[in-house]
């Protein structure tokens, strides 16, 4: 979702967003710069924070799943 929002700002509206410091950045009147700047920085480095968790926690699912049905057969 960052990365979409991102690319909708840098794109459509010509603002630059990077993950140095907030550009201003006018949408409709409104400056949303540290907003822009914020979802950038999410969009870049939330991957590889979220990422493995997510996979871990995918993981560990797959790996009860798998055990519950084995379990549930056995009877």
């Amino acid at each position: 979702m960052c990365i979409a929002f991102v690319l909708l700002l840098g794109i459509g509206f010509g603002c630059e967003i990077h993950e140095g410091f907030a550009n201003p950045c006018v949408v409709l009147g409104q400056d949303v710069g540290e907003t822009a700047y914020t979802a950038g920085v999410l969009a870049a480095w939330g991957p590889l924070i979220f990422g493995p968790v997510s996979l871990g926690a995918g993981l560990l699912w797959g790996i009860a799943n798998a055990l519950s049905r084995y379990l549930a057969s056995r009877r």
